[in-house]
């Protein structure tokens, strides 16, 4: 059975830089990736390193949007991951905890540009 979702979720193209602690030994890592798709409710992300190594389901981010928008860091739990041994990257469907309004108000903003109010434009690319 297909998933529907209620919200808009665009294909783009945004750096990111994560911070994903281990639980077992607390060891913190930090990784630049890219954010490959974006809803107002999360985001589909790729880092270059193995998540199956760390025991935990939360991630620190920080979303580096194009200026004039503010630079959103918060906090998501992982919902589901999975490795590509093509591109050495682990992709993750990470959901946002609680944003802020402005910040949701940001992501509404470019999820709406990128859409282009052409319910059939699915793709974008954004970078600083």
């Amino acid at each position: 059975m297909a998933q529907h979702r209620k919200d808009l979720r665009l294909e783009v193209n945004i750096p990111i830089v994560c911070e994903i602690e281990n639980m077992e030994d607390k060891m913190i890592i930090s990784s630049m990736g890219e954010v490959k798709n974006l809803s107002i409710g999360g985001m589909r992300i790729a880092l270059p390193i193995c998540f199956s190594l760390f025991k935990t389901r939360l991630i620190e981010y920080y979303l580096k949007l194009p200026q004039p928008f503010i630079q959103i860091q918060g906090r998501g739990v992982v919902r589901w991951a999975y490795w590509d041994e093509t591109s050495q990257c682990t992709t993750f469907g990470l959901e946002f905890s609680p944003l802020e309004s402005y910040q949701k108000e940001d992501i509404e903003i470019i999820l709406k540009e990128l859409a282009g109010n052409n319910p059939a434009r699915q793709s974008a690319n954004i970078s600083n």
